[in-house]
């Protein structure tokens, strides 16, 4: 995975950006080691999205035109919070 940047979401959630992919994780780290499929998170998106993949653990993959800024993650109910 090439050139990854680091941005903080406004609820304090890690996002990764590779390319025109966007990913989440708990942090850096969980992506390095390869234990980014978190299904913790849920998305809300007012950007149009050109893809949207579901890994096996639940983890989305979403791929948009718009900045990070533009994407809102909230935490679901009784899900472990990172930190």
């Amino acid at each position: 995975m090439d050139c990854v940047e680091w941005v903080i979401a406004p609820d304090g959630s890690p996002v990764a950006l590779s390319g025109d992919t966007i990913l989440r994780a708990w942090s850096p780290e969980e992506l390095l080691e390869g234990q980014s499929d978190t299904p913790d998170l849920e998305i809300d998106l007012d950007a149009p999205i050109n893809t949207m993949n579901v890994d096996r653990s639940g983890a989305v993959i979403v791929g948009t035109d718009h900045r990070l800024a533009r994407l809102h993650l909230r935490r679901l109910p009784g899900r472990p919070t990172a930190g």
